[in-house]
């Protein structure tokens, strides 16, 4: 009887081995993919704040024209 305590030991120790081990492979998976997003990011240098530029901009102008239409609209 003293036999079965240690199968199911040894069991859960090699259940948790493989879990480690895929926890391993998926951290070197997400370490490759936050380098690629890093060096596309570092990449672009000034096209994100021309990005955010163009945004700010159409937002403002949408912003203008719903006003403009809000103002001078029929009521």
């Amino acid at each position: 009887m003293a036999r079965a305590p240690t199968i199911s030991l040894e069991r859960e120790v090699g259940s948790l081995e493989a879990r480690i081990a895929a926890l391993e492979n998926d951290m070197r998976d997400i370490r490759s993919d936050v380098r690629v997003i890093r060096d596309v990011v570092v990449g672009l240098k000034g096209g994100w704040r021309t990005l955010c530029l163009i945004v700010a901009l159409s937002a403002s102008l949408g912003a203008g024209a719903a006003k403009m239409f809000a103002l001078f609209s029929p009521k």
